[in-house]
């Protein structure tokens, strides 16, 4: 009786063992696919906000130059045709 008893109370701390590890990896991993997701979209988002001020900003610059530009030009014309 005693060898069948400790025989059941080994399979049954052993199946207590693996499922409690299988929980904690379960739950490791989630908390590892979460950080790499979060940290996945702050890089993107990161990237986008870096992105669109770029292009707002070469964007200024090119219409800034634009207009010195044609304002250079049309103080050149008026000259001239004075």
């Amino acid at each position: 009786r005693s060898y069948v008893m400790s025989y059941a109370v080994s399979n049954i701390l052993s199946y207590l063992v693996s499922y409690v590890m299988s929980y904690a990896v379960s739950n490791l991993l989630s908390y590892l696919v979460s950080y790499v997701m979060s940290y996945a979209v702050s890089n993107l988002l990161s990237y986008s906000v870096n992105y669109v001020r770029s292009y707002v900003m070469s964007y200024a610059v090119s219409n800034i130059l634009s207009y010195l530009v044609s304002y250079v030009m049309s103080y050149a014309v008026s000259n001239l045709l004075s």
